[in-house]
């Protein structure tokens, strides 16, 4: 059973990414920072705690030793998963709990774009600096929508933009009637250094966090 504590931290998480998603727009990128900082912060501190459950009840520590230091691993293959939890006093998990290491093992970022590894990344730099990001305009173009059907012709500059457009459209009764053109601008938050959309990280990881720490906890 998940504690009352971890239920309320992933609450907070799913809050957090909720008003970032509805407020991003508007914010500058410093404030877009601080609030992927506080989120990811929030996401591996979670993280940890529950890592923290399964030493406490997994741990091989002999009395008179210090407990180990005990985090969320991220590593690239299960051979540096297994040093880690060797250096855990963790030694025997996939042992003692086969579906539990399993999962463990199931986050880890052996194949690239992993989410724990860009969570680790944004996570690790909270010490030095908010994670960079940076706005992006993205411009579309929809034509004929809610018509039965279009023909037009169009001419594009060399990036791909639309610099002319003329045709017509016929309605569902079959009615010739001017194009519906609608042209459609978003502000659209990305990470600098990663090339990640801000808000669907955050939706998408929360996802992942709140489904490791659930399933850890029922494990344990």
């Amino acid at each position: 059973m998940i504690p009352t504590s971890a239920e309320i931290a992933l609450r907070k998480i799913n809050k957090l990414v909720e008003k970032l998603a509805a407020e991003h727009r508007p914010l500058s990128n410093e404030e877009v920072s601080d609030s992927v900082e506080e989120i990811a912060t929030k996401m591996q501190l979670t993280l940890d705690k529950a890592m923290n459950a399964i030493w406490l009840k997994y741990n091989s520590k002999a009395e008179g030793k210090n407990k180990a230091y005990v985090y969320f691993p991220c590593l690239r293959s299960e051979e540096k998963l297994q040093t880690k939890l060797n250096q855990c006093q963790m030694s025997n998990l996939a042992d003692l709990n086969s579906e539990l290491y399993a999962t463990i093992l199931a986050t880890q970022p052996i194949e690239e774009g992993n989410w724990l590894s860009l969570l680790s990344d944004i996570a690790s730099i909270r010490h030095e600096r908010s994670p960079d990001t940076q706005k992006r305009v993205q411009k579309s173009t929809i034509i004929g929508q809610g018509q039965d059907g279009v023909r037009l012709s169009m001419r594009t500059g060399p990036n791909g933009e639309i610099t002319e457009l003329s045709g017509y459209a016929w309605g569902t009764g079959g009615e010739i009637q001017p194009m519906n053109v609608q042209h459609l601008r978003s502000v659209i938050s990305y990470f600098s250094d990663h090339n990640v959309r801000v808000v669907p990280w955050a939706k998408d990881t929360a996802k992942k966090v709140d489904k490791t720490v659930r399933t850890v906890y029922r494990l344990i």
